[in-house]
């Protein structure tokens, strides 16, 4: 009797584990919509900046996201786009932007959660002599796995992002970043001398909007409106250039859409059949299953031949003779790939407003929140990422773009913390550069910005695999030091130990009283 009852209790456990929760019944449309706009968003951002050219594996991203995008509704796509992505970031640390680095945790929330749902079923089937259940979809799970991971990991953003622009410098009625953005946005209207009076209030509007977007998200109620609101905020800031970050937080609004705009999506695709018969027909001929997979069975060949030709013939391999044939057009396609971002955006804009109008009462429950045990290790490291500036341990790609933030140097500007931690000394070991005849040194130096000591030694070694031998003349600790052959004293330039190097990125700090906007 006590084994009949401890096995009950072991099948009780497992099954527990291999489902954490109800499966949500539109969790197979969530989990299409949202494979799409991730591979929509791949495709657009690295067709902008003709990134899929740079080598073979980022070619291979490039075709795995039009795979995605040909059949959403296979998930193994997506995971195969994740992998890639992850793979091919793995090799660039730690130069990772901002955009780089949200996209990068969630593909890992990704792959991780996908490795838990399959791991929970091996060892419920394992065990567990009825394993119908078990053996069900798994993509279901997937998505209810994943979800509510990655809208946490966006609201810790939005909210890193907001409190980082709490610092003096951000509203500076001349530096801020807000009023310089200002003034890009109007000249792309055709009135910039009557809005430009306007620029003095920028630094307010954009905290009280960034802030205010992840509180509608988390509200129920307003979710719909928390879309809206960033759709029509990141839109401006895509067409001023800051196109990739614009094209994530895009994808990312998918997850937090109630359940009722998917019937009323439904309704009115139904509607739209019933009276544009002709343009369902040819829809559905462009979405057959035949016509998606002989594409698929063409991307897959492309990518192949690419690949495989490339380390072969590195002066006459395809990817570069591309690339070169292609240079002179490059804004043409960029161009090309940010106006389909912009009219999926105002599309979106449109649809949300329309919902919103016609069905502003519909009722809406809370999105499902299911126990992920070590799953949430991946929110806290974005929450921890986004605190690096206060601790030392770095001050790039923490969430602080285009902030005026400055947490080390002088002294903080931050309005709440005036004197963040140090636990790695790197950051604050600062050099000024005297004199140089490297040309990106002496940029930085007419800019008036130091450069941390762990920042200067991988630029060396950088530049010396690049490029000849050059001076330089710097100031560190108080201490003039001349290097007339930077190659004869490259011991000097010692890297850190790779861990450190793998997880830090300080960025150049201004001189200046105040800290002038930059990435």
């Amino acid at each position: 009797m006590q084994s009949f009852a401890g096995k009950m209790l072991m099948e009780a456990a497992l099954h527990r584990i291999a489902r954490p929760q109800p499966i949500d019944e539109l969790g197979s449309q969530r989990l299409t919509l949202f494979a799409l706009a991730w591979g929509m968003q791949t495709l657009l951002e690295m067709g902008k900046w003709g990134e899929m050219f740079a080598n073979p594996l980022q070619f291979l991203v490039f075709a795995s996201a039009g795979l995605v995008c040909l059949r959403p509704g296979e998930p193994l796509r997506l995971v195969l786009l994740a992998f890639l992505q992850v793979l091919a970031v793995v090799r660039r640390l730690p130069w990772l932007t901002n955009h780089t680095l949200v996209n990068t945790v969630a593909n890992l929330t990704l792959v991780a959660c996908l490795l838990s749902v399959w791991g929970a079923r091996r060892l419920a089937i394992g065990v567990s002599s009825t394993t119908t259940e078990v053996k069900a979809d798994w993509s279901q799970e997937w998505y209810a796995r994943f979800a509510p991971l990655l809208r946490t990991e966006l609201l810790i953003v939005y909210g890193l992002a907001t409190f980082h622009k709490l610092n003096t410098d951000w509203f500076h009625p001349e530096q801020s970043c807000a009023v310089i953005f200002w003034e890009r946005m109007i000249r792309l209207t055709p009135w910039p001398e009557a809005l430009r009076p306007l620029a003095g209030i920028m630094p307010y509007v954009v905290l009280v909007i960034e802030g205010l977007i992840p509180l509608l998200l988390a509200r129920p109620r307003w979710r719909l409106a928390g879309i809206g609101l960033g759709l029509c905020f990141h839109l401006p800031l895509g067409l001023i250039g800051f196109f990739r970050f614009s094209a994530i937080v895009t994808s990312l609004y998918c997850l937090f859409l109630p359940d009722w705009v998917f019937d009323a999506a439904a309704d009115a695709g139904m509607k739209w059949r019933q009276r544009w018969t002709w343009g369902a027909r040819c829809l559905d001929s462009l979405c057959s299953p035949s016509f998606r997979q002989a594409l698929s069975v063409l991307v897959v060949l492309v990518a192949g031949w690419a690949l495989f030709r490339l380390p072969m013939e590195p002066q006459r391999a395809p990817l570069v003779l591309v690339q070169q044939s292609l240079h002179d057009f490059r804004a043409g396609w960029s161009g090309l790939f940010q106006g389909i971002w912009l009219g999926a955006t105002l599309a979106g804009i449109g649809i949300l407003s329309s919902l919103l109008w016609r069905y502003c009462s519909a009722p809406d429950r809370s999105l499902p929140a299911p126990r992920l045990g070590w799953l949430w290790i991946f929110p806290v490291f974005t929450a921890l990422n986004g605190v690096g500036p206060y601790l030392g341990l770095k001050t790039e790609a923490s969430f602080s773009m285009f902030s005026n933030l400055r947490t080390i140097g002088a002294t903080s500007n931050h309005l709440l913390i005036h004197t963040p931690l140090v636990l790695l000394s790197e950051g604050t070991d600062l050099v000024r550069i005297v004199a140089t005849t490297d040309a990106e040194l002496n940029r930085l130096r007419d800019s008036k910005r130091l450069l941390p000591w762990i920042e200067l030694c991988s630029y060396v070694e950088a530049r010396l695999a690049k490029g000849p031998d050059f001076g330089l003349t710097l100031e560190r600790g108080g201490m003039i030091r001349e290097f007339a052959s930077v190659e004869a004293s490259q011991s000097e330039f010692a890297q850190p130990q790779w861990w450190v190097r793998k997880l830090t990125w300080f960025r150049p700090v201004s001189a200046e009283p105040v800290c002038p906007c930059s990435h």
